[in-house]
């Protein structure tokens, strides 16, 4: 049985979308990276648009221009024509980078008051114990 919840007449989130799907990138082992369709809902849900409406690439730009209502669900936003960028969450696949990080930096940053950038560091792995992460202000 499938579900479907539409609103206001759009496509909304689908009973399928926690079904992942092997997208056509392949990582570097030349197997399909998988997408996770859910994780991409999610995303938009906390306030990420697709990967080319971020990184304002060229063709999701004339998309948006030839339809400023939907222009940004256009495929050319999902920026396939850009496999290092389409393999993002946000494009197609399932890789994540600093630009998924946005939406977060910006609800942490409203929660505490808007500190400065400097006072957050990015990481896109788990630092050693020998190598701790001190925030810039507190050096």
């Amino acid at each position: 049985m499938r579900f479907r919840y539409v609103s206001f007449g759009c496509p909304g989130y689908d009973s399928l979308d926690t079904v992942p799907y092997a997208s056509p990138y392949l990582d570097s082992a030349g197997a399909p990276i998988m997408h996770y369709t859910i994780a991409h809902e999610i995303g938009h849900a906390i306030g990420q648009p697709h990967i080319g409406v971020m990184r304002k690439t060229l063709l999701c730009a004339i998309e948006m221009v030839k339809d400023s209502f939907d222009g940004q669900n256009a495929p050319a936003c999902y920026a396939g024509d850009q496999p290092s960028l389409g393999k993002n969450v946000m494009g197609g696949g399932g890789a994540f980078s600093e630009d998924n990080a946005m939406s977060w930096i910006w609800a942490l940053l409203y929660l505490r008051g808007n500190p400065p950038l400097e006072y957050w560091q990015l990481l896109t792995s788990r630092p050693s114990a020998a190598g701790e992460i001190i925030p810039a202000h507190l050096r």
